[in-house]
């Protein structure tokens, strides 16, 4: 058997086939045990099953070192244009936005992150908080 890295986002391998060997039927009195692998997860793999699953491009090689932080199939980032004007990404310390039901505390905490004045946050509800913000 052929150890490889599945680069596929999951692949249920078959442990028991149902069909009968000789007859090439359905046994009914045979279940069917699978085992999950996902993405990075260290499979091996013999066969047809390999030919099919290398031609998907669902294995990569265990020699190949970018295939653990990049598997392939997926899509690589253009270069970025220096005449494009990339928005501003969120800081990292701003609280996402809450749940609607979420508390005042909360919501005021959001609305600060956005931007808002401590002064008029503090004299809000949290329902002019979420009109404000929300």
């Amino acid at each position: 058997m052929t150890q490889y890295r599945l680069a596929a986002l999951e692949w249920w391998e078959v442990l028991d086939d149902p069909t009968c060997p000789e007859c090439g039927q359905e046994r009914p009195d045979r279940t069917v045990r699978r085992v999950r692998h996902r993405r990075g997860d260290i499979v091996e793999v013999t066969g047809s099953e390999e030919a099919r699953l290398l031609a998907a491009g669902a294995l990569t090689s265990l020699d190949d070192d970018t295939s653990a932080e990049e598997p392939s199939g997926s899509p690589q980032t253009p270069p970025a244009d220096p005449t494009v004007v990339q928005p501003e990404a969120p800081a990292a310390s701003a609280p996402d936005k809450p749940k609607h039901t979420a508390t005042r505390a909360a919501w005021a905490e959001y609305a600060l992150s956005r931007g808002l004045d401590p002064a008029d946050v503090e004299d809000m509800t949290r329902a002019e908080l979420i009109e404000a913000v929300g």
